[in-house]
């Protein structure tokens, strides 16, 4: 599997070109990767990585076959680089071609542009005029998730193991403490989460643009063992935080930027 690995001054990161999928993302001064990714041995050519940031595209989840859309799978192209004083520019693309036309029969033109240096920012920009969903499936690493909290969710989510819409009957937005099997699609977030993890000593900030609802997951012991590239334990050690837009279809674009909320 091809991978381009950048090292500049201001960070290490590694991206593979299957997928556009950012590996690894570690700011200078940081002893451990942002991002949460499964060991090597699981990488298969054609077969999703999990961990990183995958393009879930052109539908999140389950709305089409394969489940989160086929971007994540296919190889993108690499077409321009820029490395400047303070962070490395890389932007990839993906066309329509005959294999993702028989997959969904649309064309469309995907940019990827990942700016890469104290701050991660990933902009995904789309021509398509079909209907399409999706998400920046951000893992992030936490070291405990046990004893992470997660800030600016918002009050409405649907949960997807109970499949039910809650409501918390709260004036302020209370914290996520991860203690179990967690799969829900936040419906009315704050355009920032924050989380706070004891691997890291300032909270990592998730800011989100573009974008309609925030997923938190993590398949917790159980749901880790029944994944054939995920490492049981695994689980106590990432937590997704997506940036996503699923129940409207997005308009041209899906953003993210990652950073820590303060210099260590």
């Amino acid at each position: 599997m091809d991978i381009i690995e950048i090292q500049h001054p201001s960070c290490h990161a590694r991206i593979a070109l299957q997928g556009a999928q950012l590996l690894e993302w570690t700011p200078h001064g940081c002893d451990h990767s942002l991002l949460w990714c499964t060991p090597h041995q699981y990488f298969q050519p054609g077969r999703a990585i999990r961990g990183g940031v995958p393009i879930c595209w052109p539908w999140f989840n389950k709305q089409g076959q394969p489940s989160h859309g086929f971007a994540r799978t296919e190889r993108w192209s690499l077409c321009a680089q820029e490395t400047l004083s303070d962070r490395v520019i890389v932007t990839l693309e993906l066309k329509d071609s005959e294999h993702t036309r028989e997959l969904w029969p649309h064309s469309f033109h995907l940019r990827l542009t990942l700016s890469l240096g104290h701050e991660c920012q990933i902009d995904l920009n789309i021509d398509c005029q079909a209907t399409n969903t999706g998400a920046l499936h951000t893992y992030l690493n936490v070291g405990d998730v046990q004893n992470t909290l997660v800030n600016g969710l918002g009050l409405e989510y649907f949960d997807s193991l109970t499949q039910q819409n809650v409501k918390i009957d709260s004036i302020d937005t209370p914290e996520l403490n991860i203690n179990q099997a967690v799969d829900r699609i936040y419906t009315a977030p704050s355009p920032i989460s924050l989380v706070k993890s004891p691997l890291f000593p300032s909270a990592i900030v998730v800011e989100h643009q573009h974008h309609q609802e925030v997923v938190v997951w993590n398949p917790w012991r159980e749901g880790a063992h029944a994944l054939s590239d995920m490492e049981t334990e695994s689980f106590q050690k990432m937590l997704c935080v997506e940036t996503a837009s699923i129940s409207r279809p997005l308009n041209k674009q899906l953003s993210m930027t990652l950073r820590l909320a303060a210099d260590l």
